[in-house]
Protein backbone atom coordinates (compact mmCIF):
# COMPACT_ATOMS: atom_id res chain seq x y z
CA UNK A 1 0.00 0.00 0.00
CA UNK A 2 2.31 2.21 0.66
CA UNK A 3 4.79 1.74 -2.24
CA UNK A 4 0.98 1.94 -4.58
CA UNK A 5 1.07 5.40 -2.74
CA UNK A 6 4.87 6.64 -3.58
CA UNK A 7 4.27 5.60 -7.15
CA UNK A 8 1.27 7.74 -7.46
CA UNK A 9 2.55 10.40 -5.78
CA UNK A 10 5.77 10.41 -7.87
CA UNK A 11 3.55 10.51 -11.03
CA UNK A 12 1.45 13.04 -9.91
CA UNK A 13 4.49 15.23 -8.98
CA UNK A 14 5.96 14.92 -12.58
CA UNK A 15 2.70 15.57 -14.27
CA UNK A 16 2.59 18.50 -12.17
CA UNK A 17 5.89 19.27 -12.77
CA UNK A 18 5.45 19.52 -16.74
CA UNK A 19 2.10 21.24 -16.92
CA UNK A 20 4.05 24.32 -14.50
CA UNK A 21 7.10 24.08 -17.34
CA UNK A 22 4.27 24.66 -19.86
CA UNK A 23 2.44 26.91 -17.66
CA UNK A 24 5.37 29.08 -16.73
CA UNK A 25 7.80 31.43 -18.31
CA UNK A 26 10.06 32.39 -15.43
CA UNK A 27 12.00 29.33 -14.48
CA UNK A 28 13.09 30.40 -11.14
CA UNK A 29 9.77 31.18 -9.74
CA UNK A 30 8.46 27.60 -11.20
CA UNK A 31 11.49 25.54 -9.36
CA UNK A 32 10.37 27.52 -6.13
CA UNK A 33 6.85 26.66 -6.47
CA UNK A 34 8.82 22.73 -6.98
CA UNK A 35 11.07 22.84 -3.56
CA UNK A 36 7.89 24.32 -1.21
CA UNK A 37 5.47 21.19 -2.84
CA UNK A 38 8.51 18.87 -2.70
CA UNK A 39 8.87 19.86 1.27
CA UNK A 40 5.26 19.86 1.93
CA UNK A 41 5.27 16.11 0.47
CA UNK A 42 8.02 15.26 2.43
CA UNK A 43 6.45 16.67 5.63
CA UNK A 44 3.12 15.04 4.98
CA UNK A 45 5.27 11.71 4.68
CA UNK A 46 6.54 12.41 7.90
CA UNK A 47 3.57 13.12 10.03
CA UNK A 48 2.00 10.31 8.25
CA UNK A 49 5.05 7.82 9.99
CA UNK A 50 4.54 9.43 13.33
CA UNK A 51 0.89 8.13 13.48
CA UNK A 52 1.59 4.90 12.52
CA UNK A 53 3.88 4.18 14.55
Amino acid sequence: MNNLIMILSIVAIGILTVFLNRKVKNKSRMSMILAIVFVLYIATFMIIGMFKN
